[in-house]
């Protein structure tokens, strides 16, 4: 099991502003220490340490208060990611320690008051933010239907279903998985589009949506 925390100076912090991801392997006993990506961006820093995290097969996240925004969680949660809560400034040496045993405690999501202000882009205050709250209402309602899809697939593999119903489920769910990707994709370089327009000469935000882009494909 892989247990992932955002830590500078040895303690737990927020995936936009800690100086390192540290994974933890309970089976292994080892730690992978990985710069986090963060640290580089000007937006976009919670879904950089997702991505990340994504990447090396994490199964939970140490949480702490405004460590995720509603989109790097909504993404961490479809992954099947679940979430450690743990306040900030927690000794990083807890879940080394304990990790085996935290991990019993995890949680499929985190409560809204845990998350950082609500579908932003991890962006300074005074900057637009790029998630509307329609849209950001939209992608909620496709990871529910995302979760049903989830447990009908569980049902399928219980019930011995035919290959043929099986991968049409998973099929289903591939296809509601980047429609989540294609609507925040579409979301971002439309604020993009709408900043540089009104601020020639700064090729930041529609860089940072090209990497997105790319990420996705």
């Amino acid at each position: 099991m892989k247990i992932a925390a955002a830590v500078s100076a040895r303690e737990l912090a927020g995936l936009d502003d800690a100086a390192e991801l540290v994974i933890y392997d309970t089976n292994a006993q080892s730690a992978d220490r990985i710069a986090n990506p963060a640290a580089a961006l000007r937006a976009g820093k919670r879904l950089a340490a997702v991505e990340l995290l994504l990447g090396h097969d994490v199964d939970i996240v140490a949480a702490v208060p405004d460590g995720f925004c509603a989109v790097s969680h909504a993404i961490a949660q479809a992954a099947g990611i679940r979430f450690l809560p743990l306040e900030r400034g927690t000794a990083e040496g807890v879940i080394e320690r304990h990790g085996a045993v935290l991990a019993t405690t995890a949680q499929p999501e985190l409560p809204p008051s845990w998350l950082a202000r609500p579908a932003t882009m991890d962006e300074p205050s005074g900057q637009t933010e790029w998630l509307s709250d329609r849209a950001a209402g939209a992608l909620r309602n496709r990871l529910r239907r995302l979760e049903g899809q989830a447990r009908g697939l569980q049902r399928l593999l219980d019930e011995r279903a035919s290959l043929d119903d099986i991968l049409t489920q998973l099929a289903a769910m591939r296809a509601a998985l980047n429609a989540v990707g294609l609507t925040l994709l579409a979301e971002n370089l439309a604020d993009c589009l709408t900043t540089t327009a009104a601020e020639p000469g700064d090729d930041d935000r529609l860089a940072a949506a090209r990497r997105a882009f790319l990420r996705l494909n």
